[in-house]
């Protein structure tokens, strides 16, 4: 209820100076398609217009919305290896705005352009399966900026008064990046070190440093990008007080790549080191170890499309409504995902000395190793979105 009280206040404060619809929206008795709108496919079902102006006998409505959006999301795709991953998205509502243009041809005919775009939004990404962990424990990422935005093209067509058949095309695009990890035991990423020496004094020799030490440290993140195209067909109706449309789809495509980075380095040290008569020495051993892997998800697979929304406007004072409004969006994409592994491994072990000027290493022992795979599994995408509020409708 907070949110829907925020939203109100929100929608009041950017509405009532500047939106306006056309009058078709508030009286279906006005032909043509500007008494039923475009589908929504942003958070004011049937735009809210900044005014209709004609060119040539074409009218063209401009729109603006804004309004508030819970988005889920779960990628689940079994691969063997230990690769295994099932990603749920949580903790996604966000604040939206977009914008609109349609274009009434005929009495009977408009098409119509529409874009929405999120707000950055820091998320909670949980996966029960991964591979750093190999499944053996849950990891949790944070989302950091969040990106979300559709875009959409599409033509109306208006079959007998207060309904109408709808045609287009939707893309989809979901962006972000895993940072953070943590598992039942903490954070995965950061470093560690330690150091120690001990001295001592020998005869002739002098005074003796023997000393040893280790650092190191990883890193595991990912990218998150999913691209949905949804060709689609519906149907709408309206009356005095409502509008209503529903649009779907069984050929949708979802595009969704997930590469998971993981690094780490390691060094170690030991020496020792002192002064005779004079002249400063010292002699040490070297181990330096690195290793780099990415796991690269890919699902390419075409799926089902389905959304509805619904707004109940009601006037309140000559030419002002105010409404509530609805949307869910549902998808699900079931097939075969990939996953490909790469990894480069190189590890060193060398020895130093220097004594007075003289200094130089040996090295005792160098590898490198590069090593790939990859493995393939029937998985699934599912997608469901709904948001919601009130609005608020000045006509002119």
């Amino acid at each position: 209820m907070r949110v829907v009280g925020v939203l109100s206040t929100l929608i009041l404060v950017l509405a009532l100076p500047t939106l306006g619809i056309t009058q078709g929206m508030v009286q279906p008795t006005m032909p043509g398609p500007a008494a039923y709108s475009a589908p929504s496919t942003g958070f004011f079902p049937g735009p809210g217009s900044f005014g209709d102006f004609d060119v040539a006998g074409i009218t063209v409505t401009p729109s603006a919305r804004i309004g508030y959006q819970k988005l889920g999301m779960n990628i689940n795709l079994p691969l063997n290896n230990g690769w295994a991953l099932d990603l749920k998205l949580e903790n996604s509502d966000m604040w939206v705005w977009g914008i609109g243009l349609m274009v009434n041809l005929t009495d009977n005919v408009a098409i119509f352009w529409s874009g929405d775009l999120s707000a950055g939004k820091r998320v909670t990404i949980r996966t029960e399966e991964e591979p750093y962990n190999a499944g053996a424990r849950a990891v949790q990422w944070t989302g950091s900026n969040l990106q979300w935005g559709t875009s959409e093209v599409g033509a109306i067509l208006r079959v007998w008064e207060g309904a109408y058949l709808i045609g287009g095309v939707k893309m989809d695009r979901v962006l972000m990046r895993l940072s953070d990890p943590r598992d039942l035991f903490g954070p995965i990423n950061g470093g560690y070190g330690f150091l120690f020496d001990v001295v001592f004094t020998l005869p002739i020799i002098g005074d003796v440093t023997i000393g040893a030490a280790a650092a190191g440290d990883q890193e595991y993140y990912a990218d998150f990008q999913t691209t949905t195209w949804m060709p689609y067909l519906g149907v709408g109706l309206a009356g005095p007080n409502y509008k209503w449309c529903l649009i779907g789809t069984p050929f949708a495509w979802v595009d969704a790549r997930i590469p998971l980075r993981y690094g780490a380095n390691n060094a170690a040290t030991g020496e020792i080191s002192g002064t005779t008569f004079g002249i400063p020495w010292l002699a040490g051993v070297l181990g330096q170890a690195s290793y780099e892997d990415e796991l690269r998800y890919t699902f390419n697979r075409t799926g089902y499309f389905l959304e509805s929304d619904f707004e109940y406007t009601q006037n309140v004072a000559p030419n002002f409504s105010l409404g509530i409004w609805c949307k869910g969006t549902w998808m699900k994409f079931r097939g075969t995902g990939t996953g490909g592994w790469s990894a480069s491994e190189g590890e060193g072990l060398s020895v130093y000395y220097q004594v007075g000027a003289l200094s130089g290493e040996i090295p005792l022992y160098n590898n490198q190793i590069n090593a790939s795979d990859s493995d393939s599994a029937r998985g699934m995408v599912t997608r469901f979105d709904y948001a919601g509020g009130l609005t608020a409708l000045l006509s002119f």
